[in-house]
């Protein structure tokens, strides 16, 4: 009988084991790189010049080392942290205001499904970058200065992107919006 309850022991603790093991690298060594490449991402992120905001995850370009402040910070820095942004728990916002990027800059962007809000205020983006974004599907924010687009451009933007709301930061003349003929087309033309 002792023998047969060593085995059974034996055998209990082989699975235990076992478990363990698959419970490690199922679950926690994942984990592990997980948190390895989200801290990889953001050291990148702020390497090149951004930082990110607590609460809704917001990238911003900051005077911090790296970046050499908003000015220093244009396409070939946003293209170098596109990919960690992904990685960024919550992300979901990105405010470019006052930097150097370029509608080649934004039009990179489009691979970033989790984008919802944009703000490319003193920029040199136009109307070419944002329509570049017209099938991020939660892009629901873009904001811009007031006279950044032309009145023919924000109706173009209006029609390609019409459940996104177009929002201005900055002083200023605040851009003309279109004549609207109905109430349905008011509050198209008003987003």
């Amino acid at each position: 009988m002792g023998r047969r309850r060593l085995v059974k022991v034996v055998v209990a603790l082989l699975i235990v084991v076992c478990l363990a093991v698959f419970g490690w690298f199922k679950y926690i060594v994942p984990e592990i790189r997980r948190d390895r490449l989200v801290s990889d991402a953001r050291w990148n992120i702020a390497n090149n010049g951004g930082a990110i905001s607590k609460g809704p995850t917001v990238v911003t370009v900051w005077t911090g080392f790296g970046g050499g402040g908003p000015k220093g910070f244009g396409d070939q820095q946003l293209s170098a942290i596109i990919p960690s942004l992904p990685l960024v728990k919550d992300f979901g916002s990105l405010d470019l205001h006052g930097t150097c990027v370029t509608d080649a800059g934004v039009a990179q962007l489009a691979t970033l499904n989790e984008l919802q809000t944009l703000d490319v205020s003193d920029t040199q983006v136009t109307i070419t970058g944002l329509l570049a974004l017209q099938r991020l599907p939660k892009l629901f924010v873009i904001t811009v200065s007031p006279g950044q687009l032309s009145e023919s451009d924000m109706m173009r933007l209006n029609a390609a992107l019409p459940k996104v709301k177009k929002d201005f930061r900055g002083e200023g003349p605040a851009l003309l919006r279109p004549r609207a003929t109905s109430a349905a087309t008011q509050s198209a033309v008003g987003n």
